[in-house]
């Protein structure tokens, strides 16, 4: 005799539905994009909904060529080049986001841990994947259960970075660190289905007052336009 069963959910509650976020779209046009400009800089450089942040100073390039950008960024002490002439005049809106400063966490299952070994997907930005372009620095070591401390001894639940690699005394299974991860020399990439943040992009040239008449108009909120 066949038992045939039949599942059923208990709880009506409704299943929550994630979103698409914004870095899940840029992984996505990333993959299929190409480079745009190269750049070498020791200066915090963010690139975001056609903005670029230059240390502090945010600047708006939506309107702007490539070629414009660069001149943007050489007169702000950033040596950047188009990757090829083609480019040039392409808009900078097609630009993808990027940091080349960010701070990231790894779990750490092994001691020592070769810091070599720690990546952030903003590697796929850097020529070649050279190391040599990749500064990281271990920011704390840390544990649920157990606070871990930077001590250069043999201390219980302590950690200590030497020969560029990730020394941790008592060593728990959810045991992470937090990596500041830093690029000098990298790809912009680019890609002609870039979305960008539009609210994002007006607030950072607030002054315009077409751009605040433009948000109003679009902004889904307004319900008497709806």
């Amino acid at each position: 005799m066949s038992l045939d069963i039949f599942k059923r959910d208990l709880s009506d509650k409704k299943k929550r539905v994630s979103g698409i976020t914004k870095e899940q779209i840029n992984s996505e046009l990333a993959a299929n994009g190409y480079p745009g400009l190269y750049i070498e800089t020791d200066i915090h450089l963010k690139f975001s909904n056609s903005t670029i942040t230059i240390g502090e100073e945010v600047l708006p390039i939506s309107g702007m060529t490539l070629i414009e950008t660069v001149k943007i960024l050489r007169e702000h002490g950033v040596s950047a080049y188009l990757t090829r002439n083609s480019v040039g005049m392409l808009p900078a809106e097609l630009l993808l986001d990027f940091d080349n400063k960010i701070v990231f966490t790894e779990e750490v299952d092994v001691s020592p841990k070769n810091i070599d070994e720690m990546h952030n997907k903003n590697i796929l930005n850097v020529p070649g994947l050279e190391e040599s372009s990749i500064t990281k620095t271990i920011l704390s070591v840390s544990s649920s259960s157990r606070n871990i401390i930077y001590k250069t001894d043999d201390s219980t639940f302590s950690y200590q970075v030497d020969d560029n690699r990730l020394f941790i005394n008592g060593l728990l299974e959810d045991t992470t660190a937090m990596i500041e991860y830093e690029i000098d020399k990298f790809f912009i990439f680019m890609n002609t289905e870039n979305v960008i943040e539009l609210n994002k992009l007006l607030r950072s040239d607030m002054k315009n007052i077409n751009n605040r008449i433009l948000m109003n108009d679009i902004n889904s909120n307004n319900w008497d336009k709806v």
